[in-house]
């Protein structure tokens, strides 16, 4: 998990976004940035930008700089999603509290599965493809471990160990995700079972 003072697209976009006017938080921003490209809208689509300001923003409109740090932000995660890398803001256990932290991994899990969803329940692939069966109950089960992640009771207390478990799982159901989406190759696995790796306490 890299610390937000190594993160290079949070310190390249942190400082607009906080004078941008954004209502939700910049982790919730990125996650919801994330599942829309993973449903299929390119940072080039100028539907992003509409979905983002009407889902999240209540229907106000950005200024300059934040369709700017909007525009920054999508462009930087299509690449990574499509290099299986992601940057994700969850700060490093020395950056924030405990509570703080798990906020951020809740606030990604959330977005994503917000912006993956919004306009109607996901489908991976077409009916006529054979694998069609498989893609879409790994983009279910799936989808339902963020949902699992975005629940998390952030009061409840858990190692450093057990957090970065819940980061990887988190960045990695992201990432089959947008495969299953965009027709790549399976995985050689996705999920164990339809459960986080770690027990959490939901909300």
């Amino acid at each position: 998990m890299q610390e937000l003072k190594k993160n290079e697209l949070y310190q390249k976009i942190h400082k607009s976004f906080a004078a941008a006017g954004f209502e939700e938080s910049i982790a919730c921003v990125q996650g919801f940035v994330l599942g829309l490209i993973s449903r299929g809208h390119s940072s080039s689509d100028p539907k992003s930008l509409e979905l983002t300001v009407n889902i999240l923003n209540g229907g106000t409109r950005f200024s300059g700089t934040g369709i700017a740090t909007f525009t920054t932000m999508a462009i930087e995660l299509e690449r990574e999603l499509e290099n299986e890398k992601l940057s994700l803001f969850i700060p490093g256990k020395d950056e924030s509290s405990p509570k703080k932290l798990l906020q951020a991994i809740s606030d990604l899990a959330y977005g994503f599965n917000l912006g993956l969803c919004c306009e109607s329940r996901p489908v991976a692939g077409s009916i006529v493809q054979e694998d069609y069966p498989l893609r879409n109950t790994m983009l279910n089960e799936n989808v339902e471990m963020l949902n699992e992640i975005a629940n998390v009771d952030t009061e409840c207390e858990l190692d450093d160990e057990s957090v970065e478990v819940v980061a990887e799982q988190l960045e990695r159901s992201m990432i089959i995700i947008y495969g299953l989406m965009h027709g790549k190759a399976l995985p050689a696995e996705a999920t164990d079972d339809d459960n986080c790796p770690v027990s959490l306490s939901v909300k």
